[in-house]
């Protein structure tokens, strides 16, 4: 018997990784920079690296950390972080993305999406007497800052079934294996629904009568069957709703895969915004704007980051920017600068 036990704790403990081990995508970069807008040392701290494809476990405790300072209520801390993502947009790509007859394939997609945002292995979902459930394994141990990681991952399926079908979520079930830092009755009140603490997992519970609840046709007549993206999927994570202009998502994927390198046409950006090349251009047209003025801001904006370093001459800059020469990348700088590509580097040079 006490050999047994030693042998589960062993088990359990080499499950656990370092936190420098777990990575996360580099969005959250961009998530930290939004969270933390107006604390100039930290925003100038995240943005210097936003560029990194990945964030270690030990830089997201730093996040929470820097977030929970501000934020002042350990409480709020992950309703703050969670208030910053456009749900909106998520449940809107997912049903363009999906063929959904029920909020059960809904929450199927939302998993998968999550899975992209979530090392391998800290999320499962599983499918049990019609009741349908995403259990968290935070792989290592994130100290004071376990429980906020735990609530910010399980309330986002939350925060989805509430856009999906408000008032809904009272008989959605949250479980955590922690300890209540508050009383319950504040945590159910700040949540909606059940909140239970001291329970075998982490994890949040659709009961049979939730996950059956009909879809608006409507609103999936439109499925692709795509596969999701995580590009598309950042997109209403870093931006809100009030800001989150077609043309903005636009520019911010040619953007994005300027700085991997590629080049994007206007059908790969349709396809990864998960909307028609048709839809695209309609709602491009609604905000005075079109697909080839949002390519040439996000070159531009490429070519302003090129320029303020000294070592990269400006005809590479013009060329890994995608101009196809030296003269209509200057005339399409000055007319969005308003200074040559020469000047702005005079002013915003730094030096290596």
């Amino acid at each position: 018997m006490f050999l047994t036990y030693w042998a589960n704790e062993l088990n359990v403990w080499m499950m656990i990784e370092s936190l420098q081990d777990i990575q996360f995508p580099g969005i959250y970069r961009q998530l930290a920079a939004k969270l933390l807008v107006d604390d100039v040392e930290a925003t100038n701290q995240w943005f210097d690296s936003t560029s990194s494809a990945t964030i270690s476990g030990d830089e997201v405790c730093r996040l929470l950390e820097q977030v929970d300072r501000k934020v002042g209520s350990r409480l709020l801390v992950s309703s703050r972080i969670l208030a910053t993502i456009d749900y909106s947009s998520v449940v809107s790509m997912l049903l363009t993305i999906t063929q959904a007859n029920t909020l059960r394939d809904i929450h199927i997609a939302a998993g998968k999406a999550c899975h992209l945002l979530l090392p391998d292995g800290m999320l499962t979902t599983e499918q049990s007497n019609g009741e349908f459930t995403h259990t968290i394994n935070l792989l290592a141990d994130f100290g004071d800052f376990s429980s906020i990681l735990v609530e910010v991952i399980l309330c986002f399926f939350l925060y989805i079934q509430r856009e999906i079908s408000p008032g809904s979520e009272n008989a959605i079930r949250l479980e955590f294996s922690s300890q209540p830092s508050f009383g319950i009755d504040e945590y159910q009140r700040l949540w909606g629904c059940e909140v239970l603490f001291q329970q075998q997992n982490d994890r949040i519970v659709f009961p049979k009568k939730i996950c059956e609840i009909p879809v608006n046709q409507d609103d999936a007549a439109n499925a692709r069957f795509a596969d999701i993206s995580l590009t598309a999927l950042s997109l209403p994570l870093i931006n809100q709703h009030q800001n989150n202009r077609v043309s903005k998502q636009v520019s911010d994927v040619i953007l994005s895969h300027l700085e991997e390198g590629s080049f994007l046409n206007k059908e790969a950006v349709s396809q990864i915004l998960a909307v028609s090349i048709r839809t695209m251009s309609r709602r491009l047209a609604e905000e005075d704007t079109n697909f080839s003025e949002c390519s040439n801001n996000a070159r531009i904006t490429y070519a302003k980051q090129l320029l303020c370093r000294d070592k990269v001459r400006i005809s590479t800059v013009a060329l890994v920017s995608g101009f196809k020469s030296d003269a209509s990348f200057s005339r399409s700088f000055k007319k969005i600068v308003g200074m040559t590509p020469k000047q702005y580097r005079t002013q915003n040079r730094i030096h290596y």
